[in-house]
This record gives C-alpha cells, sequence and structure tokens, in this order.
C-alpha cells in the first residue's frame, strides 16, 4: 500500500500519525490510506453512535486499516525505509511481546532484536536531523528547485510527478494558448508533459461540484478536437472523479 507523495509533502507528521487529515478544498477529512472522506460539519452514523467527521475518519483507520501504526508499517520499505524485518519486530512489540518472544517468532537471537531496537531508534534520531535540515532548506530555494504542487487524488508517483514550477511554465507555453478560452495546440506524447496540461484543463471543474458526461464534453470541446482523450486521462490520472456508470463526474481537489 502506497501513500500518494503529493499528501505527504504538505502533512504534519502528527496528522500521517493519526491516518487521516483535513483537506481543506473540499471539506472532508480523509483516510490516508484509501482516500475515504468524512464531511466535516455533519454528524456520521456508526453502529447505534454519531461521530464528527474528524472521529468518523479515526474509527474508520481503525476498523478498516487496522490502526494508523500497523497501516503505515504495511507501505513498504519504499516509504517508512523499515525493512520487512524489522517491520515484524516493531508490530509485536507495538502489541507488548518480550524481546524473548520475538526472538523466538521471527526466529532470531535476542540479541538481534536488540539491535534492530538500537538502530531504529538511531534511524528516528536521523530522520529529526534530517527534517529539521530539510525544512531549513526549502526556505531559501529557487524557482527551479520548487516542485509542482500536486493534487491529493493523483493516480501517479513515479518520475511523471516530478515536475519544477520553471518546468510547467515553459510546458504551458509551448502547448497552451489562452486566448479567447484555454486551448491545447497539440496534445503531447509524453505523460510527464500531459500532466502538466491536465492539471490546467482540470481546473475548468468546480470543486465538488457534479458534472454529466454531457455537461463535461461541453467544457472540454473547446480545449481540444479530441475531447473525449483528454476526458479520459483526467479521470486516469484521478483528476476528476466519474461514478462507475459514466452518468456523473467531479473533481475532488
Amino acid at each position: 500500500m502506497d501513500i500518494n507523495p503529493a499528501i505527504l509533502d504538505r502533512l504534519l507528521s502528527a496528522e500521517i500519525a493519526s491516518g487521516h487529515y483535513f483537506d481543506r478544498p473540499t471539506g472532508y477529512h480523509r483516510c490516508l490510506f484509501c482516500q475515504a472522506g468524512f464531511e466535516e460539519g455533519r454528524i456520521h452514523p456508526h453502529g447505534e453512535a454519531l461521530f464528527t467527521a474528524a472521529k468518523a475518519a479515526d474509527l474508520h483507520v481503525e476498523q478498516e486499516h487496522g490502526g494508523a501504526f500497523n497501516a503505515l508499517l504495511n507501505c513498504g520499505k519504499t516509504q517508512t525505509g523499515i525493512s520487512a524485518t524489522q517491520a515484524a519486530l516493531l508490530s509485536r512489540l507495538n502489541s507488548g511481546e518480550s524481546d524473548r518472544r520475538v526472538a523466538e517468532a521471527l526466529q532470531i537471537s535476542v540479541s538481534t532484536v536488540r539491535n534492530h531496537r538500537f538502530q531504529l531508534r538511531r534511524k528516528a534520531r536521523e530522520a529529526k536531523v534530517f527534517l529539521a535540515v530539510m525544512n531549513l532548506f526549502t526556505e531559501h530555494k529557487t524557482r527551479d528547485q520548487d516542485f509542482l504542487e500536486l493534487p491529493a487524488t493523483l493516480t501517479v508517483s513515479d518520475e511523471r510527478t516530478q515536475i519544477s514550477v520553471s518546468e510547467a511554465e515553459e510546458i504551458r507555453k509551448k502547448y497552451l494558448a489562452t486566448e479567447p478560452g484555454l486551448h491545447l495546440r497539440r496534445f503531447p506524447k509524453k505523460e510527464k508533459l500531459k500532466l502538466v496540461l491536465l492539471l490546467e484543463v482540470a481546473r475548468l471543474f468546480e470543486t465538488g461540484k457534479r458534472y454529466s458526461e454531457p455537461e463535461v464534453n461541453r467544457i472540454l470541446r473547446p480545449v481540444y478536437e479530441d475531447y473525449g482523450t483528454i476526458r479520459r486521462y483526467l479521470v486516469d490520472y484521478g483528476l476528476l472523479k466519474r461514478t462507475a456508470s459514466g452518468s456523473e463526474y467531479w473533481r475532488e481537489s
């Protein structure tokens, strides 16, 4: 299970640890792991009880994902930096097992368990210092170093999303005409270039408003002659959501 890096980039560690966050543009508390949403200001039923959106999100993370601790561990080494053995060790220690019980379960020595614990504490200290360094660094970065902010609903998190602000500006200048309205001069083959342009097209839709397919087509028709392709890419990249029947479309963020 991977968490969208665009979401992680803008969250505090406390929000990540809770397993959910408040998505201000949409007014929803969203699950970090599956994006399930709970609207702020509404009462959410759960069994015979009623809960606020934040509490409903807490219950969702606990019941659907086994709690934030386990769900974060399940994100894997690429996001946690923790090996499978260390993840298993942490899971067992967190449930209250002794070093000896953990060693028996994982078929390693007690001294190995204690060494892992020492290394994990060291890694935690390093992470704190590294985070402080990066926070200081971002205060002085240039536009060439500043990456484009991407919506949390984006379905990809690979090299296509590594776009600097200045790079995005050049792509827009090359492929977009804005007078009298937004229009693509052509739709490039490279996915990274497409993504920058699709982000601009997605802004034609109001956040949270529901659109029928004919309404979506009407908005996209002036943008590009093959508006069906643009509509499909918007959905594939998560920039527009769509019901299973395709009868309604909407933009979440």
